[in-house]
């Protein structure tokens, strides 16, 4: 039942896109976070300063590629910019990359358009994007996937950023993410391929003007990917188990210890 539930979600998306990459209409959405004040530094230009928002621009009757609603959508490129309630034609792949020579300019991707830390990023959207359900926590998981791009926020130098005064709900939905994404490191080096494939890499032009490239995913469930469900039992939390589970596997080792100690006492007794 697994396999063919796999099978028909990879089916979805060949019929979709066809390859990894495709050409298609991307509809941005008017839905996004709380407000925040952003600098930044694109190259080695001088500082700038935007008034911005946190993503998820997704939902029924927002962001949609080729007219099907896309629900949950994120900035992944803080040096263009993007209209609401605008459709571009886009280039979208399901690899991780995106225009080579616009992204490696603008810092957030190799000299090969891939993404930086491109699992990361989607594992933050296919786990903390549906617990994002505020303009805080919204902003902080922009943030968050910002500091996977360009590094942490307050940096210097060529492509740096920052959050002036950042308000410290959205911090802490920031730091909470980012607190999730490290505990989960094994799982994400272990699936990368399958998460990066599990979501939107959207790159959307005008002729020679390129807009604001973005990640998008439709409520993707991990479980349904060929990877450990076991890691997966709390999306929220990725690979980390609850306190009370930690504790009921700590006590029926130690049971199974005291059974097994019982076990061979009586028996040394016997013999």
């Amino acid at each position: 039942m697994k396999t063919k539930t796999i099978i028909q979600v990879i089916g979805l998306a060949i019929a979709l896109f066809g390859t990894t990459m495709a050409k298609a209409n991307f509809t941005m959405g008017n839905t996004y976070g709380s407000a925040m004040t952003i600098t930044y530094t694109e190259g080695n230009a001088a500082m700038q300063t935007i008034n911005g928002a946190g993503g998820n621009f997704g939902g029924i009757g927002q962001a949609s590629l080729d007219g099907k609603s896309l629900s949950y959508v994120y900035c992944i490129d803080l040096f263009d910019d993007i209209r609401l309630n605008t459709s571009y034609s886009t280039t979208v792949t399901t690899n991780g990359t995106v225009a080579q020579t616009t992204a490696h300019a603008l810092g957030n991707a190799n000299s090969n358009g891939l993404i930086n830390n491109a699992a990361a990023i989607a594992w933050l959207v296919d786990t903390q994007a549906s617990l994002a359900i505020n303009g805080n926590l919204q902003s902080g998981l922009q943030a968050a996937i910002w500091t996977e791009l360009y590094g942490p926020m307050g940096g210097s130098g060529p492509n740096s950023w920052n959050i002036l005064g950042i308000a410290l709900p959205i911090y802490q939905a920031m730091t909470a993410d980012l607190a999730y994404l490290a505990l989960a490191t094994d799982f994400i080096n272990t699936h990368s391929t399958a998460l990066v494939n599990s979501v939107y890499w959207i790159d959307p032009v005008n002729g020679s003007t390129q807009y604001q490239q973005q990640v998008g995913a439709n409520a993707v469930n991990l479980s349904l990917l060929a990877i450990n469900q076991l890691s997966t039992l709390r999306l929220g939390a990725g690979a980390i188990p609850e306190p009370e589970a930690i504790l009921m596997i700590a006590f029926g080792i130690i049971g199974f210890g005291a059974s097994r100690f019982k076990y061979l006492f009586f028996r040394q007794i016997k013999v």
